[in-house]
């Protein structure tokens, strides 16, 4: 079962094609499978093609000093009976006959094979028996093992052969003709190769030179850090016959040293390269560097003489240190409680985790009680000086609405913001001279509401 879906695997099924005539030609074979449901199942065929195509049986051809062999008819059928050449003796009923000791060179055998029920008929194949059979071992190429990636060694196995390689140690299997190599150090295979009957003797060796890069990433100094704190990330890896170093998957050009200076945020890893011709990444060490926000002046509060209101540092970073720490409860808080009785002017430290300081401003102004003042004249001619009649709030924490009327009691201005007020304009067109009323209403720092109304002279 994967992943609680059950697999039905069925074992190697060989069968045997006769491709007598066919020399020369192109073959083309067609699988078709009636075991599936359109859509609702899935299957996977493998295929292997013996590379030792010969009109032969397996094993017919054996060396002069086997002590046994074995004899294999074509796959595919459903029962085998074996004679001698006169037909007068059976000597088998198995797809492979064994002939111990071996018969006399040039003895010839017969196997009578039964198809199965509708494919085909009945038939008789003829062996000749001779012993000129010649085994090479081949242990292939001597070949480089990088990193103690396994390497393939040895060459295609083929039929009626044994094969044994020695030593066994870092091999997936020593008794097949191409093993995966992956030893611990550079090693000598020696492969015998014999023939099943135990004859042609015959071995081979192959070197496998075990290359090691150690890929190993040193950082000196921080992985996170504030641009122009004095910090740095240097990457460091050892001598190598070449190095190429990369930020997020990218090669940087001219970096091929032992020492890389990071300087900018990015993921970085070097590529190791070995005269062996072997090449490894290292590990990624992840860099950042911050940059400090710029600091800012804050509006300016209000606050009414001995009563206490909350001030706000910007949330970022993990500390904010008020300076001086006069008249605050708390200077070690974003939120500090400020009660006093004259102005102070504060600067606020404010530190992130990778060490960047940003220093803000906040002034704070007492006042005797809590008022909103409106002008009693503006001229909206984009002079830059008084171009909007809007309020002046002191010691208001909250603007609930800022209304302004014309002489005929209608409604050409409405906000609940201070700023930027009103220029003067209704529905776009510029309003001519004349008084207006204003009313306005608002929460204090104190939580007490305050409402206020007048007038105010439109000026053009």
């Amino acid at each position: 079962q994967v992943d609680n879906t059950t697999i039905w695997c069925k074992d190697w099924s060989a069968v045997s094609i006769n491709l007598n005539g066919n020399a020369g030609k192109t073959i083309r074979l067609f699988f078709k499978t009636a075991d599936c449901t359109f859509r609702r199942h899935f299957g996977y065929a493998y295929i292997d093609v013996n590379s030792e195509c010969s009109s032969e049986f397996v094993g017919a051809t054996y060396c002069p000093d086997d002590t046994a062999v074995n004899v294999t008819a074509p796959y595919g059928y459903q029962s085998y009976r074996w004679f001698n050449s006169s037909f007068t003796q059976v000597l088998g009923t198995q797809q492979t006959i064994r002939l111990s000791p071996p018969p006399v060179s040039g003895t010839t055998i017969a196997v009578e094979i039964v198809p199965y029920d509708g494919y085909g008929c009945l038939d008789t194949l003829y062996a000749q028996l001779i012993d000129t059979l010649n085994v090479i071992a081949n242990a292939g190429k001597d070949t480089v093992s990088c990193n103690q990636k396994p390497v393939q060694i040895g060459a295609i196995s083929k039929p009626g052969l044994v094969y044994s390689w020695s030593p066994a140690t870092g091999l997936s299997n020593p008794a097949i003709a191409n093993p995966l190599a992956n030893p611990g150090s550079t090693t000598t295979y020696t492969l015998t190769t014999r023939n099943n009957g135990g004859g042609c003797l015959t071995t081979d060796d192959v070197v496998v030179r075990s290359s090691f890069i150690d890929n190993s990433l040193q950082l000196t100094g921080k992985a996170v850090y504030c641009q122009g704190s004095g910090d740095s990330s240097i990457l460091s890896v050892l001598p190598n016959d070449r190095i190429q170093w990369f930020i997020d998957n990218a090669p940087i050009t001219g970096a091929n040293q032992q020492q890389y200076k990071v300087t900018k945020t990015g993921s970085y890893h070097a590529m190791l390269f070995n005269k062996d011709g072997c090449s490894i990444n290292t590990v990624k060490q992840d860099i950042f560097i911050d940059k400090a926000k710029p600091g800012i002046t804050y509006p300016v509060q209000y606050a009414v003489i001995e009563l206490p209101i909350q001030l706000q540092a910007r949330q970022f970073g993990f500390s904010a240190i008020w300076s001086p720490a006069v008249n605050l409860n708390t200077p070690a808080s974003y939120t500090p409680i400020f009660t006093g009785t004259t102005d102070q002017l504060y600067s606020i430290e404010i530190k992130t985790v990778t060490g960047c300081v940003t220093v803000d401003k906040q002034l704070v102004k007492t006042i005797p009680h809590v008022d909103i003042y409106v002008p009693t004249a503006f001229t909206p001619n984009n002079d830059g000086l008084n171009d909007f009649l809007r309020p002046a709030l002191l010691g208001i924490k909250e603007l609930r609405y800022f209304r302004i009327f014309n002489r005929w009691g209608q409604l050409v201005f409405e906000t609940r913001n201070a700023l930027p007020g009103w220029n003067g304009n209704l529905n776009g067109i510029l309003q001519a001279t004349q008084v207006v009323v204003w009313m306005a209403e608002g929460t204090g720092v104190d939580n007490k509401v305050y409402t206020r109304k007048g007038i105010s002279t439109l000026i053009r």
